[in-house]
């Protein structure tokens, strides 16, 4: 009886202690699937279903059980959360919003090469939140050093203005310059990746060149008026344009004309000088529109019959003058004017909520009497 006691004890201190390892299998049990990445799931998955069967192994070793534990505690700790890409996706459609043709196309390569690599992460299913993190930052980082383009419709101007200037033209001093810089303007206008910086700067430079240049006969009047001129628009004038545009044109010939006389040149002075002195300009309609707009919120059941008929009508009128193009300065300011007192005597209907509230309340009184 005694040697069977002490083979049971010794059987008793042979088996595993797998409490360690139950602890931990129990603790994978609640871990959700969904909240990892594919790749690190699988490796736990496995370790998982290993130590599930040492677990169930009554004859399992404790050099098995620890082996079970120490490898379900790794892929445990190996577990990688999936990350959170709304930020990514947020940014990544906000990089496809933008309009490559406002930027310079250096900075915009750039800024597609981070949009590609973030677009690789969120297509990734086993993306981590490192690397979803890194993603964003590269492409706010790209996106923000973006580059618009220059604004070179001054620089294109003065370029287009001197297309026809010649050396002939001009007395020797400062043509060189001239020449030389605007030959700088085509590479620059040439160049999409020029700043707005380099552009103001030559455009500065060249309007100075242009402005120190001395034609052969005394024409800078005449110069500095049909600038003047260029700068017009015949949207802005109601009358007077085509006797403008004829004497601007005329004015055009005589400054390219290297044989023109003095007495040529002042005579165009003093005829596109008439010409644009005869311009009518349209009125500013600015707060007529705004008046309208106003006048055009207004809502007839809230106010009485009286006056709103002739409101319509100032509304009508003023609309009308607002369209015609032929109208005076003289005949908006009336019809500001009339719309103004229009709405100005129009009467809202009175608030009746409270009056009718107390008489309601009189007749339920009237009625418990």
């Amino acid at each position: 009886a005694e040697t069977d006691l002490n083979d049971a004890l010794k059987q008793l201190q042979t088996l595993a202690d797998k409490s360690a390892l139950q602890s931990l299998y129990e603790e994978g049990l609640a871990l959700e699937q969904n909240a990892y990445t594919e790749t690190s799931w699988t490796v736990f998955a496995s370790a998982m279903s290993d130590a599930k069967a040492v677990l169930d192994n009554e004859n399992a070793t404790q050099s098995e059980v620890d082996l079970a534990r120490e490898k379900l505690s790794t892929a445990k700790d190996a577990l990688v959360q999936l990350g959170d890409k709304a930020e990514l996706l947020a940014l990544i459609e906000q990089a496809k919003a933008l309009d490559e043709s406002k930027f310079t196309p250096s900075s915009w390569s750039d800024m597609q090469s981070a949009l590609a690599a973030a677009q690789e992460i969120a297509n990734n299913a086993n993306a981590s939140q490192d690397e979803i993190n890194d993603a964003c930052a590269a492409l706010e980082k790209a996106v923000d050093a973006l580059i618009e383009r220059a604004d070179k419709s001054a620089l294109n101007q003065l370029y287009t203005d001197t297309q026809f200037y010649k050396e002939k033209d001009f007395l020797a001093d400062g043509w060189k310059v001239f020449k030389e810089t605007r030959a700088e303007v085509k590479a620059m206008l040439d160049d999409a990746d020029a700043s707005q910086a380099d552009v103001d700067a030559l455009t500065e430079r060249f309007q100075t060149a242009i402005d120190e240049l001395v034609r052969k006969a005394d024409k800078k009047a005449l110069l500095a008026l049909h600038d003047q001129a260029q700068k017009l628009s015949e949207s802005d004038y109601m009358s007077g344009w085509e006797a403008f545009a004829q004497a601007r044109a005329h004015a055009q010939i005589v400054l390219n004309n290297q044989n023109a006389t003095q007495a040529e040149v002042d005579a165009e002075v003093e005829a596109l000088q008439a010409a644009m002195d005869a311009l009518i300009a349209k009125p500013d309609k600015t707060n007529l529109g705004k008046l309208i707009e106003e006048a055009e919120k207004l809502d007839q059941s809230d106010y009485i019959s009286n006056g709103w008929s002739e409101f319509e009508e100032a509304l009508t009128q003023a609309k009308a003058v607002f369209e015609d193009q032929s109208a005076s300065e003289e005949t908006v300011a009336e019809m500001i004017s009339r719309l103004t007192n229009a709405m100005n005597a129009l009467i809202e209907k009175a608030d009746k909520t409270e009056l009718q509230a107390l008489y309601d309340d009189l007749s339920m009184l009237n009625d418990e009497d």
